[in-house]
């Protein structure tokens, strides 16, 4: 099949709007000539924040690099539209006033902190931050610092704010939504949208859970802020193969890989391996379709954490693969 005249890699950076009659267009067109793979081996392609506000340059959180994985994205689609039966695409979604973001603190001086700013149980305990409004009640944010630095995850940093709930940035990148729209006219399948990160409560990296899902009042009762998504999961493992790319690879493809790599391994010891088809070899990283966030002064050093992920995911089975390599080989 000829490549659509729509698709241009050296867009990949910019911003603009969706050309859906000039798309579905050239999709009936092509369609003739299309013919999906006869084959009983499911595959979906499972697509992480590939959004404006981490993919274009210039944008709150750009992800150095990120426009080159969105290019290599779209020509894995392409080039693999016949053989991919479902594309799942997540979408980091956030608002104003969370335990992540400038706004939701203040110091004495009712001033927010600085984008990148740690803070830490002993700030809050020392008063040197405190959450914006009097009702937020103290004891469930050193719930969650002392939860978050008791753990081996990222300690709280106020981000840029980004991929604001309504804003543009919080759209997928303009070309590589119309690589989508044009697998889903020509595979007449829907994309699955996942929205993730909306919670005031907790950050959320993985698209599977919330990095804290429980915060505890001094009482001992708690606030439940955040699920493991049980029923992604088991729909991600319902596939043959489940192809994973996005942004960053430092955060948040990271942190939902190794949720998948739990749920595998605590499904495995459960039950049989072969229960719902948990296994670690259905995964395939596509590792230059994926970039790690820089590291900023005093920070850690976030590609070389990516890096160690990317080796530990494959001693643990999973596969890592490039976007162009044979398809049929990968098997």
């Amino acid at each position: 099949m000829k490549r659509p005249s729509f698709y241009s890699p050296d867009r990949a950076g910019n911003l603009y709007l969706p050309r859906y009659n000039l798309i579905q267009t050239e999709a009936q067109e092509l369609h003739k000539e299309f013919k999906p793979v006869e084959d009983s081996e499911m595959i979906a392609l499972f697509l992480i924040d590939p959004q404006v506000g981490f993919c274009i340059p210039g944008a709150s959180l750009y992800v150095d690099g990120a426009e080159k994985d969105i290019e290599r994205i779209c020509d894995f689609i392409y080039h693999n539209l016949e053989r991919i039966d479902e594309i799942l695409v997540s979408l980091d979604t956030h608002t104003v006033f969370q335990i992540h973001t400038p706004g939701f603190w203040v110091n004495d001086q009712n001033e927010s902190p600085d984008p990148f700013t740690i803070i830490t149980l002993e700030d809050v305990k020392e008063k040197k931050w405190r959450p914006y409004a009097e009702w937020i009640p103290i004891e469930l944010i050193e719930s969650y610092l002392e939860q978050l630095e008791k753990s081996k995850k990222y300690i709280l940093i106020t981000w840029e704010y980004h991929t604001q709930k309504g804003s543009v940035d919080n759209a997928v990148v303009p070309m590589l939504y119309e690589m989508l729209f044009f697998y889903s006219l020509m595979r007449g399948k829907e994309i699955k949208w996942v929205i993730k990160g909306e919670s005031p409560w907790t950050e959320n990296y993985s698209v599977l859970s919330p990095e804290i899902p429980n915060l505890y009042f001094k009482d001992g009762s708690l606030k439940v802020v955040g699920n493991f998504d049980e029923n992604l999961m088991t729909d991600l493992m319902g596939f043959d193969r489940i192809y994973v790319a996005g942004e960053a690879s430092s955060h948040c493809v990271k942190a939902t890989l190794e949720d998948m790599l739990k749920s595998i391994q605590h499904a495995q010891k459960r039950v049989p391996d072969t229960f719902y088809g948990y296994k670690e070899n259905k995964i395939y990283i596509l590792e230059d379709c994926m970039s790690p966030v820089k590291p900023t002064p005093g920070s850690p050093d976030f590609p070389a954490i990516a890096e160690e992920a990317l080796a530990n995911f494959k001693l643990a089975g999973m596969k890592v693969v490039k976007s162009t390599d044979d398809f049929e080989r990968q098997r």
